[in-house]
């Protein structure tokens, strides 16, 4: 039997794992993580030391092979029995995203210290996923429109028309329209979390982001995006839709929070470069895919670069031409964390 002991957990998953009548059944298995399912539906996964944290995600050391799928983890007294060969002691440290505490910052310096930021990362990294999109097209209907069609093949394809969608819902603050055109969105793309999720997840979780920073233009109402994540678990697997959840509420991955709060706090474009290079880290995709996102919701214009030119990558087309330039609303007081 392997004996071993929780590093650190997330805040929702401690508060899971704290119920004395906690179960739950093994439904997957990877390199990175082991995802358990409670009765209620709830999702949870267990990770190696040095994993991303996460408000459902639990680090412990764990032998390979050691839990299986179908595997039922229950809470005894102090420890958790996962399948019949694992006992893990559940005192490790809580983790939850930091608050931002109090700041101000200018909307024109904190939008283009986001842009230069993002301008430096996509010349260094070539964009996946939707980021293709989103960082490689300009976002006019002469670009995302008809032009764009054929260019990249199979379900990129596809989705230009459909981010281009939820970016003109975006500008419109048309809130309705936007969780709409998203719908076709979720469930789109490669991967445990398809890419449609993460770009969703991000541009939800930036809006969150803003509300929660006591901006006081807050457009998008709470209860309807409850109500339209709710409906989305038709259309996307389990786990990714827990995550998806999250995100709309405000609860990301921890290195998106600590982009939202350079971005939002008035960090310099060096310090949102290196907290942007963290965000791509995640998984193959999901991390361009959220940075997207995110930065769909932040920023009037994004930096774009063309698919593999240099000269077009400096040209830096925008995801929205905007003829007032650069707009970001960003207030003081701080932003929400979990």
């Amino acid at each position: 039997m392997q004996v071993t002991r929780v590093l650190t957990v997330g805040r929702f998953a401690d508060r899971e794992l704290g119920r004395s009548n906690f179960t739950a059944r093994v439904i997957g298995t990877g390199s990175r993580a082991t995802y358990l399912e409670e009765p209620e539906g709830e999702i949870l996964w267990l990770s190696p030391p040095g994993s991303i944290l996460h408000r459902r995600c639990v680090l412990v050391p764990l032998d390979k092979g050691s839990l299986r799928e179908g595997d039922v983890c229950r809470r005894d007294g102090s420890v958790l029995r996962c399948g019949r060969h694992v006992l893990i002691a559940l005192d490790g440290a809580v983790w939850e995203a930091a608050p931002s505490g109090s700041a101000s910052v200018t909307s024109d310096g904190g939008a283009a210290a986001l842009t230069r930021g993002l301008g430096a990362l996509t010349l260094r990294y070539q964009p996946r996923g939707l980021a293709q999109l989103v960082f490689g097209f300009a976002a006019s209907a002469q670009r995302l429109g008809r032009a764009g069609e054929g260019q990249m093949g199979g379900w990129l394809d596809l989705a230009s028309g459909r981010v281009r969608d939820v970016v003109r819902a975006l500008r419109a603050r048309d809130a309705a329209g936007l969780l709409l055109a998203g719908s076709a969105l979720v469930g789109l793309g490669e991967g445990l979390t398809p890419s449609g999720d993460d770009f969703l997840g991000g541009l939800l979780f930036g809006l969150r982001q803003q509300e929660c920073a006591d901006f006081d233009e807050t457009w998008i109402d709470r209860d309807m995006v409850r109500d339209w994540v709710t409906s989305a678990s038709m259309l996307t697997n389990r786990i990714s839709h827990a995550i998806l959840s999250d995100l709309a509420a405000g609860y990301g991955p921890e290195p998106l929070h600590a982009l939202a709060r350079e971005t939002l706090m008035g960090g310099s474009c060096e310090g949102i470069a290196r907290q942007a290079e963290r965000v791509i880290r995640i998984g193959h995709t999901s991390g361009w895919d959220m940075l997207a996102g995110l930065s769909a919701a932040l920023l009037s214009d994004v930096p774009s670069t063309e698919n593999g030119d240099v000269a077009a990558r400096r040209e830096r087309r925008p995801l929205v031409e905007s003829s007032g330039g650069i707009r970001m609303r960003i207030a003081a007081g701080g932003i929400h964390g979990s």
